[in-house]
């Protein structure tokens, strides 16, 4: 009966369509406390993830939205998918492909940007805007098991919202597009005219403005030392919610289950850029 859980061994594979599935046929899959729903409709695979909330330690709200991720099919590749997409929206040109969105590495290389399990692409006619696109195959085994994309998905837009507590620091998160995210895009604003934190820092300190650099690093020990708090308490919620392992680097090489891009032992937050604005300078961040 296919209407009936299926065991996570036989769970399907990443394929639209499926052998095992039509129009109207679901199946639930089930890591961790979450649910993940396998439905069919006229396009194909999608997958459900249930919504939910989970209390922390010190009495805040993490609130998951219901989450719709559509796996790809045999053979294809999530880049190509996304430029289909896109040229569906007219936001690509018929034949136009996704430019590589680059930035520095450390030895100050061009390199293309991406993260555990996203890739970003330039906005072809926003300079405003970037692209990220979900592509499973960055990371092991997550090809025959989407549902993680779509867990790290909803997993994002919950700290998204919860991450709105740090504007007391002056912390902000970039604004996104998630009209798209059922196809693996999101489409996200890019930090203008920023900085590095450390060296936003740096310049204050060489430049003779202590008490202004002793101010912003206080704002920072304070993200930091909230974060640190709740570390083993959402280390707990993400292993028990979608059974990942952040704290022990495992799912996508995170350390922390927030995820600022923070060199350890460092103020580094190398997902954040220092924005000029009065009364104080405001940290926005684009990654987390």
């Amino acid at each position: 009966n296919p209407k009936t859980p299926l065991p996570s061994s036989e769970a399907p594979e990443s394929a639209s369509p499926h052998p095992l599935g039509q129009p109207g046929w679901a199946y639930e899959i089930r890591y961790g406390q979450v649910a993940t729903e396998y439905k069919f409709d006229e396009l194909g695979a999608k997958l459900i993830a249930e919504p939910g909330e989970a209390e922390l330690i010190n009495g805040d709200k993490l609130r998951f939205a219901e989450e719709t991720y559509r796996p790809l099919t045999i053979g294809e590749k999530a880049v190509e998918r996304a430029e289909r997409v896109l040229e569906q929206k007219g936001i690509l040109k018929p034949g136009q492909k996704l430019m590589p969105y680059l930035v520095e590495d450390s030895a100050g290389n061009l390199v293309e940007a991406k993260g555990g399990t996203r890739r970003v692409y330039r906005h072809p006619t926003d300079p405003n805007k970037v692209i990220k696109v979900y592509d499973p195959e960055m990371q092991p085994g997550y090809r025959s098991r989407p549902d993680k994309i779509v867990k790290l998905m909803q997993r994002e837009r919950a700290f998204e919202g919860y991450l709105q507590r740090f504007r007391k620091y002056g912390l902000e998160v970039v604004e996104n597009d998630y009209s798209l995210a059922e196809y693996g895009v999101v489409i996200q604003e890019e930090v203008q005219g920023g900085v590095k934190v450390d060296e936003y820092l740096t310049r204050l300190t060489a430049g003779g403005k202590n008490a202004e650099a002793a101010s912003f690093g206080h704002r920072l020990d304070g993200i930091r030392k909230e974060i640190e708090a709740l570390r083993d308490d959402m280390d707990k919620l993400m292993r028990e919610r979608y059974d990942f392992h952040f704290h022990k680097g495992g799912e996508t090489g995170e350390k922390v289950p927030i995820d600022f891009g923070e060199t350890k032992g460092t103020r580094r937050l190398n997902n954040c850029r220092v924005v000029d604005a009065s009364p104080e300078p405001r940290i926005r961040c684009f990654d987390w």
